[in-house]
Formats: structure tokens, C-alpha cells, sequence
């Protein structure tokens, strides 16, 4: 079973321009030169991760939790529940240690 392409914005940086997805082969190359293209995050519903900025991939990490989303999460959109790693999720939420000794 041959990997679906992804649907959307590819370029192709030879031939400088944006190229629809028909144009590019299973190999991720651009039919009309052979070199290789590129899928662009423009199309992408989150384009960067809410913790550290950086450019997401085609998977991201997000918090499904009802309560969170309701609670924690202010965008409407959702873009501050996208996260590159399990890490920058877990960071996005300012868990710390704290003591568990009463004082008197």
C-alpha cells in the first residue's frame, strides 16, 4: 500500500512556484524539473507550536482533554492547544513541584 501524499501547498524551489499536488510524485519530486519539492505550512490549520513557535509538522501534539480545552485554552481556533512535542505540551501547562509540608 503506497503512503498518500498530503493534500496541499507544495513548492518547488527551482522553478520557484507554488505547484498543485497532482504535479508532485509519490517521491516528493516536482514532475515537470525531477528536483525536490516542498510541502508549505500555509495550508495548515496550526501552523506553529504555542509553547516554543517553532514551524509544526504534519503531526502535532494536542491536548484532547475536555476540561482543559473548556478551561485552559482560550483560542477559538485552537492554536494554542498545537504543540511540537510532548515536552512543549507539558511546559505549556507551568506544572511545578511544590512542597507538601504544612507549616505551623
Amino acid at each position: 500500500m503506497e503512503k498518500e501524499k498530503p493534500k496541499g501547498l507544495w513548492f518547488c524551489p527551482k522553478c520557484d512556484i507554488y505547484i498543485e499536488p497532482e504535479e508532485v510524485t509519490y517521491e516528493e519530486t516536482h514532475q515537470h524539473c525531477g528536483e525536490p519539492a516542498e510541502w508549505r505550512a500555509e495550508n495548515r490549520k496550526y501552523k506553529t507550536c504555542a509553547n516554543c513557535g517553532c514551524e509544526l509538522g504534519e503531526e502535532f501534539y494536542m491536548y484532547r482533554d475536555n476540561f482543559l480545552q473548556v478551561k485552559y485554552f482560550e483560542a477559538e481556533d485552537g492554536s494554542d492547544n498545537a504543540f511540537c512535542s510532548e515536552t512543549c505540551a507539558a511546559e505549556s501547562l507551568m506544572l511545578e513541584s511544590v512542597d507538601n509540608v504544612t507549616e505551623e
